[in-house]
C-alpha cells in the first residue's frame, strides 16, 4: 500500500488546513517541514510540501531542498498557498523563484489562503502599511483590484481556503504513481 507524507510549513494556518484536507481526501501522514531532519523519508512513497506564500517564497522549501536527496524516486509535489488569486503567470514565477536546480522538475499547485492583519506579525503588518502607502498613489490598471482591496480594508478578514482547491494536485496524484 502506497504511503504519502505531507510536509507543512503554515504562518497563519492556511497551509495547516489545506495539510489537513489532504489527510482526509488522501490518507496522508502530516509533519511541520522544520521537522525533516528527523523523518526517515525511505517508508513514503510520496512526498507533498504544503507551505504558506510569503513576499515570493514558498515556506519550507528550504526544509525540502536539504532533504532531496532523501526523495529520490519519489513522487514529489508542492502545493503554495497565497493571498492572491489563481495566476499561471504568478505560479510560473514562483517555480521559477522556488524550484530551481534539481527541484525544477517538481510539479506546482496552488490553493489561496486567508487574509487577516489582526493576526499578522509585526513585520507583516508594516509590509502592509508599505503597500497602503504606495496602493494610495496607483490607479485601476497599475494596481489589481483584490490587492488594492485587501491593502485598503485592514478590518476585513477574508478566508479563501476551499477544498476544491486541492483538485488539480488530487487528480495529479491519482493519475501519477510514484
Amino acid at each position: 500500500m502506497e504511503k504519502n507524507l505531507v510536509l507543512c510549513r503554515s504562518k497563519y494556518g492556511s497551509a495547516q488546513r489545506y495539510a489537513d484536507m489532504l489527510r482526509e481526501e488522501y490518507s496522508c501522514d502530516v509533519e511541520d517541514a522544520k521537522n525533516c531532519k528527523r523523518i526517515d523519508f525511505s517508508s513514503y512513497d510520496t512526498v507533498i510540501l504544503v507551505g504558506g506564500v510569503y513576499a515570493g517564497a514558498i515556506a519550507g522549501m528550504k526544509n525540502l531542498k536539504n532533504s532531496f536527496h532523501a526523495l529520490t524516486g519519489k513522487r514529489v509535489a508542492v502545493f503554495c498557498v497565497g493571498a492572491s488569486p489563481y495566476d499561471p503567470e504568478n505560479i510560473e514565477h514562483l517555480k521559477k523563484n522556488n524550484l530551481t536546480g534539481p527541484l525544477a522538475d517538481i510539479p506546482i499547485f496552488y490553493g489561496r489562503g486567508a487574509w487577516d492583519e489582526s493576526r499578522m506579525s509585526f513585520s507583516d503588518r508594516a509590509m502592509c502599511w508599505i503597500f497602503k502607502k504606495l496602493a494610495v498613489h496607483l490607479n485601476d490598471t497599475s494596481c489589481e483590484p483584490w490587492l488594492k482591496e485587501l491593502v485598503m480594508s485592514p478590518d476585513k478578514k477574508y478566508d479563501w481556503v476551499e477544498r476544491k482547491n486541492l483538485m488539480p494536485l488530487l487528480n495529479f496524484l491519482h493519475e501519477t504513481k510514484p
